[in-house]
């Protein structure tokens, strides 16, 4: 009767503790997102966009509303891309300094 009471802690030890990494994991991933994003964030300001949302690990931005901005809507958002791009090569990654940030950056325009 004892063995299966040893078995059954070994086992609850076990889930505890992957639990944990799980839970360490997250939090990682959390830090390097509110990190990341708020060197963003610095940034937008910097141009004539508006940051609509950011939901996972997606940051959208816009150009041209909810102010009108002409025809600069795209080079606006052009050269923050770009300027976030090059950030990447500056940014460390808090849990994996060694590792390097990359972007995938998409623009649309249009209806």
């Amino acid at each position: 009767m004892l063995l299966p009471l040893k078995l059954a802690s070994v086992s609850a030890s076990k889930i505890a503790k992957r639990k944990l990494v799980r839970l360490r994991a997250w939090l990682e991933v959390v830090e390097f997102l509110n990190k990341l994003y708020t060197e963003f964030d610095s940034r937008i300001d910097l141009y004539d966009v508006y940051k609509v949302e950011t939901v996972g690990d997606a940051y959208m931005i816009v150009s041209g509303c909810p102010r009108t901005n002409g025809i600069r809507h795209a080079g606006e958002l052009a050269t923050l891309a770009l300027d976030l791009l090059n950030m990447t090569h500056h940014f460390k990654i808090p849990h994996k300094p060694d590792a390097k940030l990359m972007l995938r950056i998409g623009l649309h325009s249009g209806n």
